[in-house]
């Protein structure tokens, strides 16, 4: 008895079956990762850093991506270290060059140099939000994003460049999207009195536009940088759990890694019973306390880093 296969199924099945187990597949690539939970740290010991690098990677290293809290990290670093000051008028906030920017890394040189080429920033939200609105996208700024990738790959926490790869898979999307408007208009012209066959075209556009949608999120670790992404997730337990003494006041030296580990607050709050005293590089009136010197400097570096995110290259992985 003869197989007869009956060709409407196939290309039902194949319009549906293609686009769900492309989208399977890149579910599978940018799928989020268990981390087990951290034991509390030792009372007293300093938040030693894991890993001698900069607060820009330390969040790369838990987010698999650069995004605003890396750039806001980055901001906060640059003040830590005197590169840039803080005057924080009634209505204004002046960014000052205190120091020269020519022995910072790429990332961080390209960061104090886009900021103070801004001069003033008025701390209006309806303004940022003007600003970013009249804003196409800097290169240079890209240009030093993208280097980070390339130290993450050094640092062996991606397989290879994710910005490569989502390059290569958005231009795979992008022929595989043509391939099914191009078919999809030769079938209606041509075999028009059988609609089943359009399901092939459906499953190309379908596929191409999952690829091209979820490309940007493929997080390309390596086995090594999943240990390294483990290894930051503890340290920012341990920032979270941390027990200050008022010995050793290292609250500003860590501060932005907590920035970049999304922990300020929670890193602020344990140092509530320590007595503060402003930095000098931030010129204000009226900072009694941590907390409002954090929600100060949190205004600050969130707008700033917000203004900058928004100029990147949009082609950039998220």
């Amino acid at each position: 008895m003869a197989l007869v296969i009956n060709t409407e199924y196939l290309t039902v099945g194949f319009g549906l079956g293609l686009p769900a187990v492309t989208f399977l597949y890149f579910f599978w690539l940018s799928r989020p990762r268990w981390i087990k939970s951290a034991p509390p740290p030792k009372v007293g010991a300093e938040p030693e850093l894991p890993q001698q690098v900069r607060p820009a990677l330390a969040g790369l290293f838990i987010d698999g991506k650069i995004g605003e809290p890396e750039i806001a990290a980055t901001i906060a670093d640059l003040f830590l270290h005197g590169y840039l000051g803080v005057l924080d008028k009634e209505d204004k906030i002046a960014l000052v060059k205190q120091k020269k920017l020519d022995d910072l890394p790429r990332f961080e040189k390209t960061v104090a140099e886009h900021l103070l080429s801004k001069g003033t920033i008025v701390k209006s939200e309806l303004e940022i939000e003007q600003r970013i609105n009249r804003k196409l996208f800097d290169e240079h700024l890209s240009e030093a994003i993208r280097s980070l990738y390339r130290e993450g790959v050094e640092h062996g926490f991606f397989r290879e460049d994710p910005n490569k790869r989502y390059a290569w898979y958005y231009l795979v999307g992008l022929i595989i999207f043509f391939l099914g408007l191009v078919s999809f208009g030769l079938l209606v012209r041509f075999l028009g009195d059988t609609p089943t066959m359009l399901f092939y075209p459906l499953g190309l556009l379908l596929t191409g536009t999952t690829i091209i949608a979820r490309a940007k999120h493929i997080t390309m670790l390596s086995s090594g940088g999943r240990l390294i992404q483990e290894v930051w997730h503890d340290y920012r337990q341990e920032l979270v759990h941390f027990t200050p003494s008022e010995k050793a006041d290292v609250y500003l030296k860590y501060l932005p890694y907590a920035f970049a580990l999304g922990v300020e607050e929670k890193w602020t709050s344990r140092w509530k019973d320590v007595a503060f005293e402003g930095p000098e590089w931030f010129t204000s009136f009226g900072i009694p306390t941590r907390e409002d010197f954090l929600q100060k400097l949190r205004v600050i570096v969130s707008a700033l880093a917000r203004d900058l995110f928004a100029v990147r290259d949009p082609a950039l992985k998220d």
